[in-house]
């Protein structure tokens, strides 16, 4: 989806950011009503036993619960146990067999999220699920709330998209640029901060939580989009942090 406002020019400056996120879907049910997944972008299974889902069903939301055995019943395998893989994630959603599920509105294909809510830590920092990238979605549209409700007109005509298949290959912002035309576009994402434990800067860039949004360099970013961006943070005294994507950002 997006929005337009309209400029003084009808060159198009557009602000795009991703409102999908990751997850899983259903690949298979057992006679018994256990739920087996398949991953929707980069979801990470090892981290994935003991968590809560809402799984989107037909007759809507269905919760459940990866199925993690108890340390218990693990010990003598604890030695060398290793992550699991996606196939060996199963989901128990209180059903007594596949009839059940089927009666909840489920089948395979359906799609499920994370049930994490956000929380906040410290009283400066945000938790939760879906922030790639819809903090992106909210930063675009206060941009566009600012200058609709200006008294002038901007400069060139505004699109601010939301859109959507990122997290499996930006099929959405290909699709809406073939369709919108933009003349340039400011694409805005989520990144990884590097000063967690284990993270060498060496090989994955020096970004600080807190020190700054951050701007991509590289063959895929127009250089003189990134100096314009560099130019405007300079002069509203916005700390900037640099990031080089030699081949493609993400």
């Amino acid at each position: 989806t997006w929005a337009t406002l309209a400029g003084k020019s009808d060159k198009i400056v557009m602000l795009e950011a991703h409102a999908d996120e990751i997850g899983y879907m259903i690949k298979h049910i057992s006679k018994e009503g256990f739920l087996y997944l398949d991953r929707v972008g980069g979801s990470d299974a090892a981290t994935g036993r003991g968590r809560r889902l809402q799984i989107l069903g037909d007759k809507g939301t269905v919760d459940g619960i990866i199925g993690n055995t108890a340390i218990h019943l693990r010990r003598d395998s604890l030695g060398s146990e290793k992550a699991p893989k996606v196939h060996e994630l199963w989901v128990d959603i209180g059903a007594s067999g596949a009839d059940e599920v089927a009666q909840m509105g489920l089948r395979v294909g359906h799609p499920a999220v994370y049930a994490d809510t956000p929380m906040e830590i410290c009283k400066k920092r945000g938790v939760s699920r879906a922030v790639d990238n819809r903090i992106g979605g909210f930063m675009i549209a206060q941009v566009l709330k600012k200058l609709a409700s200006a008294k002038r007109k901007p400069a060139f005509t505004l699109v601010c998209l939301n859109s959507v298949q990122e997290e499996i290959g930006g099929y959405g912002a290909k699709m809406a640029t073939h369709r919108l035309q933009p003349d340039v576009c400011i694409c805005t994402d989520v990144t990884h901060a590097t000063d967690t434990p284990g993270l060498s800067a060496e090989q994955y860039g020096k970004v600080l939580m807190g020190g700054g949004p951050t701007v991509t360099h590289g063959t895929a970013s127009h250089p003189l989009v990134v100096d314009r961006l560099i130019e405007v943070a300079e002069k509203n005294k916005i700390p900037l942090q640099h990031e080089a994507s030699s081949r493609f950002t993400g």
